[in-house]
């Protein structure tokens, strides 16, 4: 038989996977049987599993407490990985809103490379720059 807390452990992974199954994964595959992992990962069968289940089942309170484990544990997941998610996207939002530094005004009028006086006008001499007034 699967110890308790083996057994909350191995049923929040369960969830999850069957959870998982209709989920596209990195490799865009979606109906794929994640429970072979699990069973894998807890070196169980699913005979081995459907006996303690069976087990545990059969008092209905123990279950009950065992469920209620489960349930806060799948919570606490969730909220820890919509925490992420919320993170990542305030960081992208914030890429999205960057506006470029405005560009220097004073950078704006030497590039035109006509300066206008109130009295005169001047061009650029772009080799000595600096203005030279004009004829």
């Amino acid at each position: 038989m699967i110890p308790k807390d083996s057994m909350i452990a191995l049923l929040t992974d369960m969830y999850i996977a069957s959870s998982a199954k209709n989920t596209k994964n990195i490799y865009l595959q979606r109906n794929v049987n994640y429970m072979a992992f699990v069973y894998e990962k807890y070196k169980i069968d699913s005979t081995r599993f459907d006996a303690s289940n069976t087990y545990y089942t059969s008092k209905i309170q123990e279950y009950n407490d065992l469920i209620s484990e489960v349930k806060k544990r799948l919570d606490k997941k969730h909220t820890f990985y919509q925490l992420k998610l919320d993170s990542l996207d305030s960081i992208k939002r914030h890429e999205k809103l960057k506006t470029p530094l405005k560009s220097d005004s004073i950078k704006k009028v030497v590039s035109n490379s006509k300066l206008k006086d109130s009295i005169r006008s001047f061009t650029l001499d772009k080799k000595l720059k600096r203005p030279i007034q004009k004829q």
